[in-house]
């Protein structure tokens, strides 16, 4: 929509060097002096919009103007809780993306929270992986324009089990 972002990164790279990096100020504009003329891959980051990696060439004895535009980033976020209502701690979460190869995970915290970010906009299924006592459990969220943000809580049940013993049949 056109508006500054505040304390964005931007670090400018010759290859795998470092030759400069700058900090948006609150009102999202930056400098960055005594760049050698050339061109280099420009890494831009913020914290709600997606990284963005763009060319850009630098004159001599001129001021280049660059104004990048990112792209606003979902987050996907939720509590995972067993039949009890108690927090679970220490599960991964996925969001795999159903319409991109993008995705992301996390791993829940003391009180069963977690967060997903940087996730561009699109359907994503969340997943929960088991593991010995908890059950497997997914759900399907879409991340649009105008809802960067989708809370989606896991109330998972104790999960079965099924043990026994395999014979072979002496074929009379």
């Amino acid at each position: 929509n056109g508006e500054t972002i505040p304390y964005a990164l931007i670090v400018l790279r010759d290859g795998e060097t470092v030759v400069g990096a700058a900090q948006t100020d609150s009102d999202g504009v930056f400098d960055l002096a005594d760049v050698a003329p050339g061109t280099y891959t420009a890494l831009i980051s913020a914290d709600g919009f997606l990284n963005l990696e763009q060319q850009v060439a630098i004159n001599a004895s001129q001021t280049t103007p660059f104004s990048p535009s990112l792209d606003p980033a979902g987050t996907v976020v939720g509590t995972l809780r067993d039949a009890g209502g108690s927090p679970i701690k220490g599960l991964v979460i996925s969001a795999e993306g159903q319409t991109q190869a993008v995705g992301g995970f996390a791993v829940s915290n003391e009180d069963g929270s977690y967060v997903i970010r940087n996730l561009p906009w699109g359907e994503y299924d969340v997943r929960v992986g088991a593991r010995a006592g908890i059950g497997l459990a997914y759900s399907t969220v879409t991340l649009a324009g105008g809802s960067s943000e989708q809370t989606v809580d896991f109330d998972l049940a104790t999960a079965g089990y099924i043990s026994g013993v395999v014979l072979g049949n002496t074929g009379q």
